[in-house]
């Protein structure tokens, strides 16, 4: 099945057959608190804060590979105009949000969004979903802050910046303040 003919038979699932109640979740999941994010077809989608389920549910050896989405103020990462850098614009829960993130070495990680595009560090600094395959560009890892916080450190060994949302995300931080500091919400797959 093509890539995105999958993610979009994931949402088709998740969006009429999630799982909406605590005690249909995966007895993995038990003890981690559950989310609901709304979809852009106005559904509930289940999602776990990443933290807690890396610590207490993530097997490296059966899965290397997460739906995720990441927000900044509840505001979340969308991917919506592939030209220029990414934001934090969107409320709604879309297959603009939805990212792939594949575990590598340590807390290396890389995301890949609906077209199976890489999220790339670009010259300027800024992060775009351009890249065809994993490479030196595109390998990030998760700093993991107190609580079910993260930054994202890029290649160029600098902090992804949400820039408060007012413009495109960018690499540029040396330290981790506010703007550098994300909730990552996992997707809660169907019974």
């Amino acid at each position: 099945m093509y890539p995105l003919a999958r993610i979009a038979f994931l949402l088709i699932i998740l969006l009429f057959g999630a799982c909406e109640k605590k005690e249909k979740l995966l007895k993995s999941y038990k003890g981690i608190a559950v989310h609901y994010k709304k979809t852009n077809s106005d559904q509930l989608v289940p999602f776990v804060n990443y933290h807690p389920y890396l610590e207490k549910v993530y097997d490296p050896n059966s899965s290397t590979e997460d739906f995720v989405i990441i927000e900044f103020k509840g505001i979340k990462l969308s991917v919506n105009n592939h030209s220029d850098p990414v934001r934090f614009n969107r409320i709604l829960v879309g297959s603009w949000e939805l990212l792939k993130v594949y575990h590598l070495d340590g807390n290396g990680v890389a995301f890949m969004d609906y077209r199976n595009k890489y999220m790339s560090l670009h010259d300027d600094a800024t992060i775009r979903f351009t890249e065809d395959s994993i490479g030196k560009n595109t390998l990030f890892n998760l700093t993991p802050i107190k609580g079910s916080q993260f930054a994202i450190l890029a290649p160029n060994q600098r902090y992804i910046s949400s820039e408060n949302g007012k413009k495109g995300v960018t690499a540029n931080r040396k330290k981790i303040g506010p703007w550098e500091t994300f909730k990552i919400f996992k997707l809660l797959p169907p019974q």
